[in-house]
């Protein structure tokens, strides 16, 4: 695709149509919304957030801590309360590609309830951790539980740090470079972040746990939103993403008047 540069861009007052193609010709069938799809994605890789680069070498690996009982009570949306009975532990995603290896650390719930026939579905949580915090579940994983899922939360900023220093895990095994596509910018990082765990999941630890990564929920608020959006364009792994209060360059457009 041959991409006009952004100071040549022209205004455009409306709105873009989202079932048609750059060139102007209609999205009638399914199979041409596939490809549109993916020229929706090259735009985003081009004047947003950057590519992801080649991974089919990648080697994603785990460490599992040892396994915790917690009760946590849990309020339902019509204000009810239950307590949710977990098992909670430590998980280590590691990766390496072309003798470059990096990682970090998740925390995994499940719960205590019989699973599916395929293993418990499972939402997969972006969470900020805050300075002079330690990383947690949410409410929103002690919900899920709850429902019969498996949930797995991470710190976004540990895989790629939320500035223009360029570090972090993703950083480590795929320096920023100087053309454009080698320029991953840190919500297609934080992405990769779930991906590496959907990884781990196809590995022996769907398996053991019985979770299943086919039917897989990812979800972040706020900047994390943006973040889950492009994660769920990047990856269609992801069975069902929820940008919340993605704001601004997420679900909401930019409309501004200069």
């Amino acid at each position: 695709m041959n991409f006009t540069e952004p100071k040549e861009l022209k205004r455009q007052e409306e709105i873009p149509e989202v079932l048609q193609f750059l060139d102007g010709s209609p999205i009638d069938t399914v199979e041409k919304w596939t490809q549109r799809s993916e020229e929706i994605k090259a735009l985003y890789e081009y004047y947003m957030y950057g590519p992801l680069p080649d991974m089919s070498e990648e080697k994603v690996s785990f460490k599992l801590g040892e396994w915790q009982e917690r009760k946590e009570t849990v309020t339902m949306p019509n204000e009810s309360k239950i307590e949710a009975a977990v098992r909670v532990a430590s998980l280590r995603i590691e990766v390496e590609n072309h003798g470059k290896k990096s990682g970090f650390d998740t925390i995994v719930c499940l719960p205590t309830c019989e699973p599916k026939q395929n293993g418990y579905p499972v939402y997969l949580e972006m969470s900020f951790v805050w300075p002079g915090r330690t990383m947690d579940l949410s409410p929103n994983d002690y919900y899920a539980a709850s429902r019969g899922y498996a949930s797995i939360c991470y710190n976004p900023c540990d895989v790629a740090a939320d500035n223009s220093s360029r570090t972090g895990a993703f950083y480590e095994i795929y320096p920023y470079g100087t053309d454009w596509k080698e320029q991953t910018g840190a919500l297609a990082a934080w992405g990769w972040g779930a991906s590496k765990i959907i990884d781990a999941l196809e590995q022996e630890l769907g398996a053991v746990y019985h979770i299943d990564p086919a039917n897989t929920i990812l979800t972040g608020v706020s900047r994390c939103g943006k973040a889950t959006a492009v994660a769920g364009v990047y990856d269609k792994r992801i069975r069902i993403s929820v940008p919340t209060c993605s704001g601004a360059g997420g679900m909401a457009m930019f409309r501004h008047t200069s």
